[in-house]
């Protein structure tokens, strides 16, 4: 616990120093550009597996192949948004953003997990 306490203070003190070097300018500009590859990346892999889903006795299998797609095209983003925010301002890329990076990741790879869940429990009628 104590590790994620240090995690999310550390994540906190490098976004005020990212808050002082960004405007909404790159900010914008980063996270459109970081959208558009993430989309480009994961899109052919997408659109590959949702014909399988004809296939009755894989749709388990690819349910979870697209989790796991998700939750690596969450951790793309994110790495492209700071990459792209390093090449546009130079100082950043003296910041530990992989902090930032593997937080925020976490935390919407985890809400993510959640109602994915959710939605494929209440589909497929629970457990059993």
């Amino acid at each position: 616990m104590k590790y994620l306490i240090k995690l999310f203070n550390e994540a906190n003190i490098i976004r005020r120093r990212l808050d002082e070097y960004t405007d909404m300018k790159v900010v914008i500009l980063s996270t459109l550009v970081s959208m558009l590859l993430t989309s480009l990346s994961v899109a052919p892999l997408v659109l590959i597996i949702i014909p399988l889903f004809l296939i009755t006795e894989l749709q388990i299998l690819l349910i979870i192949l697209l989790f796991i797609i998700g939750i690596a095209s969450v951790f793309l983003y994110q790495y492209l948004l700071y990459y792209i925010q390093g090449i546009q301002i130079p100082k950043i890329l003296g910041l530990n953003t992989k902090k930032i990076v593997y937080l925020d990741s976490i935390i919407i790879s985890t809400v993510l997990i959640m109602v994915g869940l959710i939605v494929t429990f209440s589909i497929y009628g629970g457990l059993a």
